[in-house]
């Protein structure tokens, strides 16, 4: 069950990565996350995202191999996460 949510998040990485450039592209939003407005001001707006995306999955699944998750808490970090990042691109959608 911790596999696939591991991978169910890295996929929502990568559609929320996708979809976030649709929306810059587009010149319909912003970013809020100040992680990320660092790396998108400092690398552009692809470089940006693929670093900053590219951090956020080596994160998770480095966690996962050193087994963060293998606790029930660990089950529901990654439900959050997996909400989140739906939430997330559900609103990078509405405003496409």
């Amino acid at each position: 069950m911790t596999l696939l949510l591991v991978a169910i998040i890295v996929l929502l990485q990568l559609i929320d990565g996708w979809s976030t450039f649709q929306v810059y592209r587009a010149h319909r939003g912003f970013e809020r996350n100040p992680v990320m407005v660092y790396l998108l001001d400092s690398l552009g707006l692809y470089w940006g995202l693929m670093a900053g995306k590219g951090i956020a999955v080596v994160l998770i699944v480095g966690a996962y191999n050193l087994g963060l998750f293998a606790s029930t808490l660990g089950s529901v970090v990654l439900f959050a996460l997996a909400f989140f990042y739906a939430i997330v691109i559900a609103n990078n959608l509405r405003i496409l």
